[in-house]
């Protein structure tokens, strides 16, 4: 027997009404977090978005990111629309994220509707559960930072063309009844252009075959029209092979070397048993909703070292016995084995062997979709037998995930209570510490900001020579106590063995920098220099890429004025490091101001040998070579 709800063809609009409103009620839940404050990397990744005037500015900034191995281009175009708000008006950038979240939230109707449609052949049955699936995710309080840091923006495009693939690719699947074989090219290119677009968006991206080959696996079955050693040829090529190629990069990826292991903490086993605790947390949090324990802020968790501790052993017998009812009863309960296959493989990348901070809720945006949709399916079977009470039990969970959203949301947009309530939840988080810190500081309590430094000193003495390096900025900068010397020399004395911390290394560099141009003269640049130096002695700082530029990049800034060939040898250190355009042309001035042409022009000549993989950079690189040896044979009246 039917839901009363399905009785009549007049209530086949209901659905799609009831889904607007879901739309609505969702966006102006999202809208007391629009002044929500930076966090994380934002202002790093999208630094240069205020330098674009121009077509060759903008295109300059799109082709040289650093967010990811592939630079995230697509996903760095899109904040060029807001670049005019940028960093004034953090708001409208949320506020462009909450929209692409909205077109999310239909894709995932879309994408529910046809696979129930494809897997049932009920067009009711797909309406509803399309609409609850969507409604439920679209108020998911764990997925609320995704549009809330609004660096996350990679996250939620990326997500367009990954949902956007599957719907293609089931759009595809429904109309080739007529001409197959041209159905297997259309389906080819929309996988391929979809994986594309996703990964230069964010590279968990290119997991869409894996949810392409999921979804064929357990809910739909051969396309009749295609001969079976054809349709196995083309899931093989084009579904398989990927997911071998994912698993093979995974598997590279396993020994992590010493630094990285000094650098995170845990070792790529340790990491693994600690993912498998993750991944039922996520669920945890994403069924049963709640504020306190979801938010920006989880660097404090914990690192699991033993196979045989309780959380780690039920953690992956759990997994382990899902996968294995998932297999086994893939006929008569497809949605299950669905739901943990989409799930776990749509986590394969950021939750597996990759190097990568241990928890963040922004991960489920698109795993959650399949555990989603087999709940939703669950619901209107079961509400088939009590529909009354199911009805009424769903619209509840629904409302109360988006009153959580609304409170989670009018957290967010008030930073001072936020900071406040991040750190009375997560009090061993350095990140929610180092945030209260700054948001005590933008409100102008510069005495209330360094007290709680102070004080936070004593209760993260891992990280005591971070917070004592921003504390001392501080101080110098605003004027409040004394500062000199010594306070950096006992700092820099912790710095050979203290733990890693993204932020130091760019925070020595602001030092150095206001040093160099006077605001603040307490410390002198030799007491920086040997700041950085002593950051470089630790192997963790020292084996990182990024931080490694930046420690050099500061010593060359601190050593300039009175020792410029030490300067000289820092910045040459550095561009091996890193090829920046940017520091090549400060040290081909210092090359001419100390008159070492031959020098200069060797050093131009090691550059010019390395061609950068990303064609626009290439040809920058090339041009910016040739004008910086213009210039020093220029100076000299010879030729460079």
């Amino acid at each position: 027997m039917q839901p009363k709800i399905y009785t009549h063809s007049k209530n086949q609009l209901l659905p799609v009404g009831l889904l607007l409103v879901s739309l609505v009620l969702v966006y102006f839940s999202y809208l007391p977090g629009l002044t929500a404050a930076m966090q994380f990397d934002t202002e790093h990744n999208l630094r240069a978005l205020g330098s674009v005037q121009d077509f060759d500015s903008a295109l300059r900034y799109v082709f040289t990111g650093v967010a990811g191995p592939l630079g995230r281009p697509l996903a760095l175009a899109t904040f060029i629309v807001d670049a005019a708000a940028w960093p004034a008006q953090l708001s409208q950038l949320i506020h462009t994220n909450v929209l692409l979240h909205l077109v999310n939230g239909l894709l995932v109707a879309w994408l529910s509707f046809l696979v129930v449609r494809m897997h049932t052949g009920s067009q009711r049955q797909a309406n509803w559960i399309a609409l609850i699936t969507a409604s439920i995710w679209l108020s998911s309080p764990l997925l609320a930072s995704t549009s809330f840091l609004a660096i996350q923006r990679m996250t939620s495009l990326a997500s367009i063309f990954m949902l956007g693939g599957v719907v293609s690719h089931l759009s595809i699947r429904r109309s080739m009844s007529n001409r197959p074989y041209l159905g297997l090219c259309l389906l080819s290119v929309s996988l391929v252009l979809f994986t594309i677009c996703a990964g230069l968006s964010k590279e968990n991206g290119l997991l869409l075959p894996v949810l392409i080959l999921t979804t064929e696996l357990f809910l739909l079955t051969r396309p009749g029209e295609v001969k079976r050693v054809h349709w196995r040829l083309w899931v093989t090529v084009f579904l398989v092979l990927p997911l071998v190629a994912i698993i093979a990069y995974l598997g590279a990826r396993w020994g992590y070397s010493e630094a990285v292991v000094y650098r995170r903490g845990f070792t790529a086993g340790e990491r693994m048993m600690t993912q498998a605790v993750v991944l039922w947390e996520y669920l945890f949090n994403a069924l049963l909703p709640s504020t306190h324990r979801v938010g920006p802020f989880h660097d404090n968790y914990p690192v699991y070292r033993s196979l045989v501790s309780f959380n780690v052993l039920v953690s992956t017998l759990g997994w382990a016995v899902l996968m294995s009812l998932g297999v086994l009863f893939r006929k008569k309960v497809p949605m299950l084995g669905f739901a943990v296959f989409w799930f776990l493989g749509a986590h394969m990348v950021e939750s597996t062997v990759v190097p990568l901070e241990l928890y963040f809720e922004h991960r489920n945006y698109v795993p959650l979709v399949g555990v989603f949709l087999a709940v939703s399916h669950g619901v209107y079977s079961l509400a088939i037998k009590v529909t009354p009470i199911v009805t009424f039990g769903v619209v509840a969970y629904i409302l109360l995930s988006l009153f959580l959203l609304l409170r989670l949301s009018t957290i967010w947009g008030n930073p001072s209570y936020a900071s406040d309530y991040w750190l009375e939840h997560n009090p061993d988080s350095l990140r929610a510490t180092m945030h209260q810190s700054e948001v005590l500081l933008a409100n102008g309590e510069v005495g209330a900001a360094l007290m709680h430094m102070d004080l936070s000193r004593l209760t993260n003495p891992d990280h005591s020579a971070y917070i004592g390096i921003f504390s001392e900025y501080v101080r110098c900068a605003a004027g409040a106590g004394r500062t000199n010397d010594e306070g950096l020399s006992r700092i820099a004395s912790q710095l050979p063995s203290a733990s890693f911390y993204p932020s130091l290394p760019s925070q020595i560099l602001l030092m150095t920098r206001e040093r160099v141009e006077r605001f603040c003269s307490s410390y002198s640049l030799d007491s920086l220099y040997e700041l950085s130096k002593s950051a470089l002695a630790n192997p963790a700082y020292h084996s990182h890429v990024e931080s490694r530029h930046t420690l050099l990049s500061a010593m060359a800034l601190a050593s300039r004025g009175g020792r410029p060939f030490d300067a000289m040898r820092s910045y040459e250190d550095a561009l091996r490091v890193r090829h920046n355009p940017r520091l090549l042309g400060q040290l081909v001035s210092l090359y001419i101001e100390l008159q070492e042409f031959e020098r200069g022009c060797r050093f131009l000549k090691e550059m010019r040998a390395f061609k950068p993989t990303n064609v626009y950079l290439r040809s920058v690189w090339s041009d910016g070579i040739s004008g910086y040896e213009a210039a020093i044979s220029e100076s000299f009246s010879g030729e460079c």
